[in-house]
């Protein structure tokens, strides 16, 4: 779960730096005294890392994804554990119903014998 936050939380980072990406080349393109060359050299740049940037958050989606599966397979096997381990305690519980039936028989035999015998 705190990876998952983590990824979501980096993704957002990820959206953010893309916008600020985009802002900076929105000012670029309308500063003054910059020439067209080193303008068109920088919003390339800029457009280089935006799309860096994308493949990032391509690749914490997938990441995220695949957290979600392992999550989802961890909480079936929680269950199955949990089912399997409601089964062992019906036994456990008929199994000690059935021995104190059985003790009860016998302090009932004992008492009988201790009867007899005096």
């Amino acid at each position: 779960m705190e990876l998952d936050r983590n990824v979501t939380e980096l993704n957002r980072n990820v959206i953010g730096l893309n916008r600020n990406v985009m802002e900076l080349n929105r000012n670029i393109t309308e500063q003054n005294g910059i020439g067209p060359e080193r303008n068109r050299t920088e919003l390339d740049r800029n457009g280089t890392e935006s799309v860096r940037n994308g493949t990032e958050l391509d690749r914490n989606e997938t990441e995220l994804d695949r957290n979600e599966t392992e999550l989802n397979r961890n909480v079936m096997e929680l269950d199955r554990n949990v089912m399997e381990l409601n089964r062992n305690i019906s036994e456990l519980n008929w199994n000690a119903m059935e021995l104190d039936r059985n003790l009860t028989e016998l302090n009932r035999n004992l008492l009988e014998l201790n009867r007899n015998i005096t």
